[in-house]
């Protein structure tokens, strides 16, 4: 039913008819509500965070924003590149992500030594840029943009006259809102995270392309379902194992 208490039905009802395992919930609150009982009475894998940590014997996954801001921050800290202009806007993802990208930055040494926040239009890019580039500012050595696709092109092309036009430029999925093929090769150059399936990095699996073609509900947005979906599996599948093998 989508709501808390469904999904405490919903798993009563499934121990009842004899399920072994419960995948699922996927909502936070859906799964706030299963952890929060002290034993659904079968193992639970559950499809996103929720405000407690999983009871013994149940476990929980998500990509969340707040895990990008944090891949991102090792992805520049990895390459030596510690200090970091960020461009963002007010989205609340975004915002999560670079909550996370500030805190793992700093934690591997390196600081973010400007900020510029964007909004709709993002057309005066110049004017917020001059006093964060001015002498005597520690000079980034990197772009994080946590922004929505619209926004990056506006950004990019902007950062492309700039005086840090050649900086690596890093984003997260939230880039691919509002993406469009016609005018996303503005953003060739960009970084951000991807799940390894849509990559086509998975051998043994369906190629995602090939079934977008043939499945309309495994096209579009939905293929990251479908890519949770195969994670969801291979934990359900190896579940045992992942209880008593702590590597």
């Amino acid at each position: 039913a989508s709501t808390p208490d469904g999904a405490r039905k919903a798993a009563a009802q499934a121990v009842t008819d004899g399920a072994q395992l419960i995948l699922g919930p996927l909502s936070r609150d859906e799964v706030g509500a299963l952890f929060s009982q002290a034993d659904a009475g079968i193992p639970v894998i559950a499809l996103n965070r929720g405000s407690e940590a999983p009871p013994t014997g149940n476990a929980s996954f998500a990509l969340l924003p707040d895990d990008e801001g944090l891949f991102a921050a090792d992805r520049l800290a990895n390459r030596g590149q510690l200090k970091v202009l960020v461009i963002s806007q007010r989205d609340e993802n975004g915002q999560r992500a670079l909550v996370t990208f500030r805190e793992q930055l700093r934690a591997r040494g390196g600081d973010i030594v400007g900020e510029i926040v964007v909004d709709d239009t993002a057309t005066n890019l110049a004017t917020q840029l001059s006093p964060l580039l001015a002498a005597g500012r520690t000079a980034p050595v990197a772009v994080f943009m946590p922004l929505r696709a619209a926004q990056a092109r506006l950004v990019v092309a902007q950062l492309k006259v700039s005086p840090i036009a050649m900086l690596p430029r890093v984003s997260t999925s939230l880039i691919l809102s509002g993406a469009s093929a016609s005018k996303d090769g503005e953003l060739d150059g960009v970084e951000f995270p991807e799940l390894p399936w849509l990559l086509g990095t998975r051998a043994g699996y369906p190629d995602a392309g090939a079934m977008a073609d043939k499945l309309l509900t495994a096209s579009g947005p939905s293929q990251r379902l479908f890519a949770f979906g195969l994670d969801a599996w291979k934990l359900a599948a190896y579940f045992d194992r992942f209880g008593v093998d702590p590597g």
